[in-house]
């Protein structure tokens, strides 16, 4: 019986950590760096406050350019720019 008290204690469990450091040989580095570019250009270009206002917020049927077109929308002729 104390056979078995004896192989907990046996070196098995030892071998176990030591393959944990040896995981980041293993471990492709170029698994690593395509992850973090990935996720740093991704949003920046997705949350673009400048592009938001691109959008006709007057209920405009024609995307209008803010600046140009607007000029038309004031005066009080909604003519559609045909010309």
């Amino acid at each position: 019986m104390g056979d078995k008290s004896q192989t907990t204690d046996t070196p098995i469990d030892k071998p176990v950590p030591d393959p944990v450091p040896d995981t980041g040989t293993p471990t492709p580095t170029g698994d690593k760096p395509p992850t973090e570019p990935t996720t740093v250009p991704g949003p920046p270009p997705t949350t673009t406050p400048e592009e938001t206002p691109t959008v006709p917020p007057t209920g405009g049927p024609e995307p209008v350019v803010p600046g140009e077109e607007k000029k038309e929308e004031p005066e009080g002729e909604k003519v559609p720019p045909v010309a």
